[in-house]
């Protein structure tokens, strides 16, 4: 499974976003006092950010969402071990690299005092579940962006924008399934967050797509078609302008003998193939070529296209580091 959130208008993606972002030279030294990573630049970098992470998602207690950007911090980690540091999906939990970093992040919070309020852990939930778990908690972060644009738009919506839509409402029954009691439940694939939906949006019904795509209408479908076959008429007759034309009252010869390339057609077919003949015929091509070129640079521009506050993991059984803003 891949992230669903990849469109830029989505509220997830500018967010998650920043953790790329931004500069954390200010933790460079914080991170290479300790033993575990100093010798990894590496490692040393990516705890640099972690800290400027963390205090970021500090400065957003008041949002609503806070306690999703804890899982997003702890999901983004994961994926800088396994894009930079060779670390794999199945070694994710047990990775020596990570409890590597793991230790230097506690070891800077007791020494410089600083106390986290987002939780950096380990657990049994698989790389592909945690993936599985953003895109959906994704999903109830970006539904109330997308109430807006559906009120403007009398619910209707971009094509993209359905596609995204529709992938979500499929996991969110999916996993709804796993929360019910009974044979389809699945409690590690049950996280307490789910139930949040009915928090933040309780009159609303996450289990359906709300808008449908908004398409053309046949009219301006038509309009459009006719107004680039206009377009591509005109070039063509504006390249076609300057050939000359058997037949054309501004040709004063036209009258009385063929076009040059015509000629030149004619005595080169009629010509034998005889060294004579091969003189006569190369000579009559080589006074064409300026014509030749002419013609080929016009078939050129025929063919040329013009259109343009809650707890988020109850699997959470590791350690918790609080932030708090240095």
């Amino acid at each position: 499974m891949t992230l669903y959130a990849i469109l830029e208008d989505l509220p997830s993606y500018k967010f998650y976003k920043q953790f790329d972002e931004g500069d954390s030279s200010t933790y460079n030294s914080f991170c290479k006092e300790e033993v575990t990573i100093s010798s990894n630049e590496e490692l040393v970098e990516l705890c640099s950010k972690i800290l400027k992470n963390l205090k970021l998602i500090d400065e957003k207690k008041e949002d609503t969402f806070y306690n999703k950007y804890c899982d997003d911090i702890n999901y983004w980690i994961g994926e800088q071990l396994k894009e930079s540091h060779g670390v794999t999906d199945a070694q994710l939990n047990n990775s020596s690299t990570y409890i590597s970093l793991y230790r230097a992040l506690i070891n800077i919070k007791q020494k410089k005092k600083i106390n986290y309020t987002c939780s950096i852990y380990f657990n049994d939930v698989t790389a592909d579940e945690k993936r599985r778990r953003k895109n959906l908690y994704d999903y109830y972060e970006n539904y109330k962006n997308f109430e807006h644009i559906f009120i403007q738009k009398e619910k209707k919506c971009s094509k993209e924008h359905y596609e995204y839509l529709d992938k979500c409402v499929t996991l969110y029954n999916e996993t709804k399934q796993f929360c019910t009691p009974g044979k389809t439940y699945v409690s590690k694939k049950c996280p307490s967050f789910f139930n949040y939906s009915e928090i933040y949006y309780p009159k609303k019904d996450l289990s359906v797509i709300p808008c449908e795509v908004e398409v053309q209408s046949e009219t301006s479908v038509r309009l459009v078609s006719e107004t680039e076959m206009s377009a591509k008429e005109d070039v063509e007759k504006s390249s076609l302008s300057d050939v000359p034309v058997s037949g054309d009252k501004s040709d004063t010869h036209s009258t009385t003998e063929p076009s040059p390339s015509l000629s030149n057609t004619l005595m080169t077919t009629s010509i034998p193939w005889t060294p004579i003949g091969s003189l006569i015929r190369n000579r009559l091509l080589k006074g064409g070529e300026k014509i030749n070129e002419l013609s080929d640079n016009v078939t050129g521009e025929l063919w040329e296209d013009t259109l343009d506050p809650f707890a988020i993991d109850s699997d959470n059984k590791g350690y918790q580091l609080a932030y708090q803003s240095l």
